[in-house]
């Protein structure tokens, strides 16, 4: 096969635009995928957020219905279960409710028998439906329950889900049910997520852990069992607990980006189905017209690259067509002139030095006393390309006798001069700085006194130019004797070492430099070599270990870890040296054995050649860092809480509000004004609990924001006073108050403090059950240096497991009590804004109770200060 024979230009065209085109094409790839993750990422995250907010919704809603329906059972009258016209009556009362409950409302008896329904239906009447899931459910719990999807039998077979709430006696027994369904084909707050579109096309569906969809834009397929096992993997994960967003195939075949959320009070599965076709669809359309640019790319690059080559390549092509064409010449013609001063340049420039060597090495063939002439001068070249600056002394005459090159070392010439020799004081007198002068005849005392025939010698002095520049020079000399052994000649030669003493010295200041920038970091810095030697550290290593510089160079990195951190830091290296770099977070162990929590990060060290030769890195106190971490954490949860406990209790009472507000209207239209007024005062009930409530809320509020100067608190006369406000109040339970004299002052708010005392007392107070002599105590006990306080009492007690519930928002142990459960929740407030902490004490029912808590103790306070 013929060689194909091509160009230097055409072949670094060639080379250049295929790997402009390769790596243009690489780039494209890698983007195209890491945005592809990205978008897949953003849409997962967006719809994980979209279906979780929706599933919160349902649950909520879910929720309400619940007690809705509770509230509705509360107030049926229990003589109406064995009068089905009066419980007929009452259901249809019940019109409001029609939004929630679209279907029907039912009253079921105890044995299943069904009483009554709306809308009234007469051939359902009389039918027993005590063999449902959902009736023995409720009866077996004594709780609303929520079932799973069924056909109602009613004409229409439509699928629903029932809701129940059983009816109580006083005793907690249960006398009959109370039901209502909601119509998975009408539109209400289950069903209306079905029209809910993702993007162009997605769509949302609900179904259970048994394979029957509830809810599907398609209602067709609503109560179907019509999704196989394996014919759509996300759909089986879900199934199995899995909750989050994968890429996977619907039973329809269709590839979609599937997002999976369990409602908490059913369990049902709510899933988005997003095809990924629309998903990609930009990345899609970004990889189609990624080749059309690449095409464009490449053959723009060779344009360029083929215009550009040619220009460089042109000197090189009048250098090669010169050589050629020397081919079979006896002698090289030099170039006459290139116009680069490139490397192209530096060859023609060579080629021509080589030429002038041929010539003068033919003339040297010819005359040898030309030739060694032409020797000299190419060692005299030689020597100043090398910065050499040759000189003789005469020991007999006492002069140096310096060459013509010489004298540019110092910016003059032989002819400013008066010459080339010059004697040894003249010479360091006009020359040599001041302070090296006297290093000059020391050597040559040194050199004329030795006995020994190979004598050299170094030594470096300062000279200067004739512009009074300083120049740093080394001076290399050696001696020539003559057959007696006296010294008659010292040759040397200059060589100026300005720059590189200036390199040594900019050297030494950036490296100076980086130790003092590294030493005045907060952070733990440090270095060690492929064995665990360490190389260098920081003076943060000194102190925050505790180890002089003498110890840590004989420590390796392990020696500063305990326990599993050994392994954790091992492993931390071992990943560096893989990956380039690494974190680990581990304790440091100091010189005293204090464990410090420390991030460390690490990254290779390597060569000049790029060879890993070792391992440097950081380490940061990250102690407080993961303490404020823990405190927001605890502070979220606290807030997530509230929350849910002022939404919860707040809403109980608008539900009774709305409720005996519908009765309120039915009656009024009835004519029924008796039972009008009974109503109205549910309802005025329900307001002031709801007026209390938010009284609570904002009392609580203002104690961790309102907070009055801070000063020494007599805690004697704060007890005092609030027990003379508490009088009637005491003196009506008949209690028993005893009070500790002596008791420490306190540093705080007074009007806070009095508020903690007086909820303590009101508390034990309105608590103490039956006992015949209820008493309470106030006062201090000591545990180990710290006083806290108490308010201690012999009434109804508190179990164990009772012990932290009581402090949370709204939460009463005696729901039947009097207050609105703000009480302790404010009281822990207070005193944690005081940076104390309470906390109670009871053995448990009927065993009295003991409130402590603990506040900055005045003289420590002021100590402080």
């Amino acid at each position: 096969m013929k060689r194909l024979n091509m160009s230097l230009k055409t072949k670094i065209t060639i080379g250049v635009s295929l790997l402009v085109a390769g790596i243009t094409a690489t780039l494209g790839y890698i983007s195209l995928s890491y945005f592809q993750q990205q978008l897949r990422e953003n849409i997962a995250a967006q719809q994980f957020v979209l279906l979780s907010s929706i599933v919160s919704d349902i649950d909520e809603q879910f929720s309400d219905a619940q007690n809705e329906l509770v509230e509705i059972a509360k107030s049926f009258p229990p003589e109406s279960l064995t009068d089905a016209a009066r419980a007929q009556g009452f259901l249809d009362r019940q019109a409001d409710h029609k939004t929630t409950f679209d279907n029907t409302l039912i009253l079921f008896s105890r044995d299943g028998t069904l009483i009554a329904e709306t809308p009234y239906v007469p051939s359902h009447r009389g039918n027993n439906f005590s063999s449902r899931d959902y009736f023995i459910k409720t009866m077996a719990s004594a709780k609303p329950t929520i079932s799973e999807p069924f056909i109602f039998s009613d004409k229409n077979r439509h699928p629903v889900v029932m809701l129940t709430a059983p009816l109580l006696d006083p005793g907690g027994k249960v006398l009959g049910i109370l039901a209502g369904s909601i119509d998975l084909t009408q539109h209400n707050f289950l069903t209306k997520h079905s029209r809910v579109i993702i993007g162009k096309s997605g769509y949302l569906y609900l179904f259970n852990k048994d394979r029957t969809m509830i809810m599907h834009p398609d209602e067709k397929r609503i109560m179907m069992k019509d999704v196989p096992v394996g014919s759509n993997l996300g759909y089986d994960k879900a199934i199995a607990g899995f909750e989050g967003t994968v890429d996977t195939v619907n039973s329809r075949g269709l590839p979609v980006l599937a997002t999976f959320k369990r409602l908490s009070t059913t369990g049902w599965i709510l899933a988005a189905n997003n095809p990924q076709a629309e998903v990609y669809a930009v990345i899609d359309r970004a990889r189609r017209e990624l080749v059309p640019f690449l095409i464009v790319a490449i053959a723009f690059s060779l344009i360029i690259v083929w215009y550009c080559v040619k220009y460089l390549t042109a000197p090189l092509l009048l250098f090669t067509n010169h050589v050629r064409s020397a081919t079979g010449k006896k002698r090289l013609e030099p170039i006459l002139t290139c116009g680069t001063g490139d490397e192209i340049g530096i060859l023609v420039e060579a080629f021509n030095n080589m030429a002038v060597e041929l010539a003068v090495e033919h003339e040297t063939l010819i005359e040898s006393e030309e030739s060694l002439r032409k020797v000299e001068q190419r060692l005299t070249h030689a020597m100043r390309l090398a910065q050499l600056f040759e000189w003789e002394y005469d020991v007999a005459s006492g002069l140096f006798c310096f060459s013509d090159h010489y004298f540019t070392l110092h910016g003059t010439t032989s002819e400013l001069e008066g010459g080339n020799l010059m004697s040894a004081g003249a010479f360091a007198g006009k020359f040599v700085h001041q302070d090296d002068a006297q290093m000059i005849g020391e050597n040559i005392a040194k050199a004329i006194a030795t006995n020994d025939p190979d004598y050299c010698s170094r030594f470096e002095i300062r000279v200067y130019r004739l512009d009074r520049e300083i120049r740093h020079i080394l001076v290399d000399y050696n001696i020539t004797k003559d057959a007696a052994g006296r010294t008659i000649k010292i040759s040397g030669a200059n060589q100026d070492i300005t720059y590189r003493k200036r390199s040594d010295e900019a050297l030494k200041t950036a490296k100076a430099f980086n130790e003092s920038t590294l030493d005045s970091i907060t952070d733990i810095f440090y270095a060690f070599d492929l064995n665990g030697k360490f190389l260098s550290w920081n003076k943060t290593f000194n102190r925050i270990s505790g180890y002089s510089d003498q110890q840590l160079s004989q420590k390796k990195p392990t020696d500063f870890f305990s326990g599993e951190d050994i392994q954790h830091v091992t492993e931390a290296i071992e990943r560096t040296y893989k990956e380039g770099t690494s974190s680990v977070d581990a304790y440091f162990v100091a010189n005293d054995g204090r464990q410090i929590l420390c991030e460390f990060n690490g990254a290779i060290l390597t060569d000049g050649n790029g060879n890993i030769i070792g391992f440097s890195g950081t380490g940061r106190d990250i102690t407080e860092r993961i303490k404020h971490e823990k405190e927001l954490l605890a502070k979220n949860r606290e807030l997530e809480s509230f929350n849910y406990t002022v939404s919860h209790d707040l809403k109980s009472p608008l539900v009774t509000i709305q409720s005996y507000a519908g009765m309120i209207s039915n009656d009024l239209a009835a004519g029924n004004h008796a039972r009008s007024y009974g109503d109205l005062k549910r309802i005025e009930i329900a307001a002031e609990k709801m007026t209390a409530l938010l009284d609570g809320l904002l009392e609580l509020s203002r104690s961790g924001r309102i907070m009055g100067q801070s000063e020494t608190v007599d805690m004697n006369c704060l007890i005092k006073d609030t027990l003379n406000q508490l009088a009637g109040y005491i003196k009506q339970s008949h209690a028993e108050v005893v009070v500790q004299p002596d008791l420490p002052a306190v540093f705080g708010d007074q009007k806070r403090l009095a508020e903690v005392v007086q909820n303590l007392i009101e508390n034990a107070i309105k608590y103490m059950g039956e006992q015949v002599l209820p008493r309470i105590e106030v006062g201090t006990r000591n545990v180990g240096q710290t006083k806290v306080f108490f308010v201690s009492d012999n009434g109804m007690g508190i179990e164990p497991r009772f012990h932290e519930k009581i402090f949370d928002l709204f939460n009463k142990l005696d729901g039947k009590s009097e207050g609105t459960g703000v009480g302790l929740a404010l009281v822990q407030r207070i005193v944690e804004v005081h940076g104390g902490r309470v906390w109670v004490e009871s053995e448990g029912v009927d065993k009295g109770s003991t409130f402590c808590f603990t506040l900055p103790e005045a003289h420590k306070a002021e100590a402080r200060q």
